[in-house]
């Protein structure tokens, strides 16, 4: 039969088989190009020993399509440390794995790694370089010890800011301010490198303790202590001195307070014994009180007024005997009349003098005269100028 007078045509549908057929009796060359089309191979007609198979050296590779050639054997590469430039096509899950990073690897966040998260075999580091805040942003912050239970710092949404010492909290942050060791007592305040300064409260009462030097407490214009059940003003301390209430007077401030000694000596030749004529002064604002015992020791002919005349501060002026004082004195070994009454001392208006006086009965107060060993106790209050 010549070539070509068979054709598909001719054919009836179905009337050659299979079996009509002699093994490997159509060969490729007898197969038009394209003339075998998948609608004309059925469903899972040709199996895997149909596909090139290749030899020992391509196990574990894929077949691959060249684009119109052969096929080619390839291998896939799952060598991650090669590839310079990994990209995720999704989230990376860990799949109940760890991520491990070496000492000073990182973890970067950001165009410009603005943010970095690394060990560098010493310490760990949070470190944000970029632009704007470092924000935590929970609504429960805790940081605790390496067991994982004692808090260091803990901090609630619209709540308390806590503080801890080794487990125990310190101090926190309430609604009206900060609080120390919370409803705990013996709560200390301190400052100053050996806690210097303290500020204490122990449950009954508050203390306020300065250990090194001075405690200095100013202000630039006064300082008032009120009462807190309704509010009334007990002191003020301004530039005039201390002030008591409300009053604002120049005149009322108390602005001194001097405790000291003083040597006596005396007027007209009188000399006193020098075991005997050490005397006190206390000076609180313009009150002076003096107070001493001292004893003649050379009374200079016995005819001479007994006047100290170096009190420690000058005597305040006045008019009509105003500014005159009167103390209390107490005399032994000393010649006074027989009618004597008592004996004073005395001092008046801008002088530094101290007098010694008789009231007798029935008539005039007399100077009293300076007796050899006579001792005379006095003490006396004035105004200072």
């Amino acid at each position: 039969m010549a070539t070509t007078k068979v054709t598909t045509g001719g054919i009836t549908d179905a009337t050659i088989a299979t079996s009509d057929l002699a093994n490997n009796a159509v060969v490729a060359t007898k197969i038009a190009t394209a003339a075998v089309t998948s609608d004309k191979i059925a469903a899972e007609a040709v199996d895997l020993t149909k596909l090139p198979h290749g030899t020992s050296s391509n196990d574990g590779k894929f077949l691959r399509a060249n684009n119109g050639a052969d096929p080619t054997f390839e291998t896939v590469n799952t060598d991650l440390v090669s590839d310079t430039s990994p990209q995720l096509g999704g989230d990376l899950a860990s799949n109940g794995n760890d991520i491990k990073l070496a000492d000073t690897d990182k973890i970067t966040a950001g165009t410009g790694d603005d943010l970095l998260i690394y060990h560098d075999g010493s310490h760990s580091y949070i470190y944000d370089t970029g632009m704007g805040k470092l924000r935590l942003v929970t609504n429960s912050f805790r940081l605790l010890e390496t067991d994982n239970t004692a808090s260091m710092i803990a901090a609630d949404e619209n709540g308390a800011v806590e503080l801890y010492y080794d487990g125990g909290k310190k101090l926190e942050t309430h609604a009206h301010g900060i609080r120390l060791n919370g409803s705990e007592t013996g709560a200390q305040f301190q400052l100053g490198a050996s806690n210097d300064f303290q500020i204490e409260h122990d449950g009954s009462n508050t203390y306020i303790y300065n250990l090194t030097n001075d405690l200095v407490i100013q202000n630039d214009a006064a300082v008032k202590i009120t009462a807190k059940s309704g509010g009334t003003q007990r002191f003020r301390f301004d530039s005039d001195g201390l002030k008591f209430g409300t009053d604002t007077a120049v005149g009322n401030a108390l602005d001194d307070y001097e405790e000291g000694t003083f040597t006596a000596t005396c007027d007209n030749g009188v000399t006193l014994h020098s075991s005997q004529d050490l005397c006190q002064y206390t000076k609180i604002g313009r009150q002076v009180t003096v107070r001493g015992q001292i004893r003649v020791n050379n009374e200079n002919g016995g005819n001479q007024n007994l006047i100290v005349n170096n009190l420690p501060f000058s005597t305040a002026s006045g008019n009509e005997g105003s500014a005159s004082s009167v103390g209390a004195v107490r005399i032994w070994d000393q010649n006074v009349p027989s009618d004597t009454l008592d004996v004073v001392c005395e001092t008046y208006g801008s002088t530094n003098t101290l007098n010694f006086w008789i009231n007798r009965d029935n008539t005039g107060a007399e100077r009293m005269k300076a007796n050899t060993n006579a001792y005379a106790l006095f003490t006396l209050t004035y105004f200072a100028s």
